[in-house]
């Protein structure tokens, strides 16, 4: 990838983690009020965003070493 094309999917994938993280934010805070009127977390059935969080993270560190590597 050319140091244009790395900077534009470093850009597409940090949009895409800001967006899980909110989405986790929101899930935890869900959470602590689901169990604490029905003591069973909301997340434990509906899934939360840890993986995509997870996912989005290495992305981001993998495309800043490749721009580093190829110095742009």
């Amino acid at each position: 990838m050319s140091c244009t094309q790395l900077v534009r999917e470093l850009s597409s994938v940090s949009e895409q983690l800001t967006e899980a993280e909110r989405r986790q934010r929101n899930a935890v805070a869900t959470d602590a009020a689901t169990v604490f009127f029905v003591l069973v977390p909301v997340s434990s059935m509906a899934g939360d965003s840890e993986g995509e969080v997870a996912l989005f993270k290495g992305q981001k560190i993998a495309i800043e070493q490749a721009l580093s590597r190829k110095s742009c």
